[in-house]
């Protein structure tokens, strides 16, 4: 069991709570329900990963707030028994700021915990939360982008971004990205500086998790910090095994799953970066996302840009360990980036930014 993201303390007494089952939390689950000064527990379906589950988007959590719930847990998941880190916003997300506002405290627990508790309520039992959190909140702290530069022959650059903290042991979100972005510097730190037309700027972002400072700052200096970038790759949970849901277990396949992906420029771009995918066998999903995400959201139509990214069900919970991340899935995007980098560096910067695409479909 995990306190939620942002859940404010219970008196110092803790809470002795009859717990009520409202199932996915939907307004049909909860009519005729009298859940005032009780525990909720519901039922969060994943879909089709951690940042999309479904007390999230059947504003389960909010509803339990509104009919004045005492405590609200959410049990996450259709199998196994993964222990998530979450909060209880509206959208399940939100920043340390944000979830600070919530007054009613809450917790994740795991599929196998929690249907437990749902079959002791299902044979007429009843069944009590004793809950006692205790939060202290500490302002002031700190943490620190890494910048590091590999100088090239002019003054434009690439920019390579990682995130570089993570819940649990973090395997695929985000040490996945950080591994690429250390191949392709210790690679390219190999070739000779005349030969890289452009500087290759590596940032490893802090704070990803609580708002992103790292890229927000280069959003809002963009006329300077931005002013020279040729190309911004992101490097975020990049490789990840393929799942299956089977009998109550997830079971892993022996592929890479495919990444959704996103690219911000000209045909010219878009060529290279799709051929780069497709000589290296970089799976994606056959359509392009509407929009940039993870750390590099809000920066990404500042410049050219790219990213491949994948959010499992696994993410964000205490099984992100580094079985499930593939090493062939690594060092197929580490191979697919460096050869960007090299086709980009034959363009020029208004090759990259000039025509407007006209498709955003992967090749089948």
């Amino acid at each position: 069991m995990n306190p939620s993201l942002g859940s404010p303390g219970t008196p110092a007494g803790g809470l002795d709570l009859e717990v009520v089952w409202v199932g996915t939390g939907t307004a049909a689950d909860f009519a005729g329900r009298d859940v005032k000064g009780k525990a909720v527990l519901i039922h969060s379906i994943p879909a089709p990963g951690s940042m999309g589950h479904s007390a999230a988007y059947e504003r389960a959590m909010a509803r339990a707030f509104e009919k004045g719930a005492a405590a609200i847990g959410v049990v996450y998941g259709i199998s196994d028994n993964f222990a998530i880190w979450q909060g209880l916003g509206r959208a399940g997300e939100g920043t340390p700021a944000q979830q600070r506002e919530i007054t009613t405290p809450g917790f994740f627990i795991g599929f196998q915990d929690g249907k437990v508790i749902r079959d002791l309520i299902g044979a007429g039992q009843s069944v009590k939360l004793k809950m006692k959190v205790s939060v202290e909140h500490k302002d002031g702290l700190s943490s620190s982008n890494v910048w590091g530069t590999l100088p090239g022959a002019t003054d434009e650059n690439i920019i390579v971004l990682a995130h570089q903290d993570g819940y649990y042991e973090a395997s695929l979100d985000n040490a996945s990205g950080q591994s690429v972005m250390m191949t392709l510097l210790d690679y390219f730190s190999q070739v000779p500086k005349q030969q890289r037309r452009r500087s290759i700027t590596f940032v490893a972002t802090a704070g990803h998790h609580v708002g992103s400072p790292g890229t927000r700052w280069m959003h809002d200096n963009r006329a300077t910090v931005l002013a020279k970038t040729a190309l911004m790759i992101n490097c975020e949970h990049v490789s990840v095994s393929d799942t299956k849901y089977w009998n109550g277990t997830l079971r892993k396949a022996n592929v890479v799953a495919p990444r959704r992906w996103w690219i911000n420029g000209s045909e010219a771009l878009f060529g290279t970066v799709l051929k780069s995918y497709a000589t290296f066998g970089v799976g994606l999903i056959a359509d392009m996302d509407p929009n940039a995400s993870g750390d590099m959201g809000v920066v990404a139509k500042d410049v050219p840009s790219i990213q491949i990214i994948r959010s499992p069900v696994t993410k964000h919970t205490d099984d992100d360990k580094p079985e499930w991340v593939p090493a062939a899935g690594l060092e197929a995007v580490a191979r697919a980036y460096a050869r960007i980098i090299d086709e980009v560096n034959k363009l020029d910067r208004s090759q990259l930014t000039a025509a407007v695409r006209t498709t955003s479909r992967a090749p089948q």
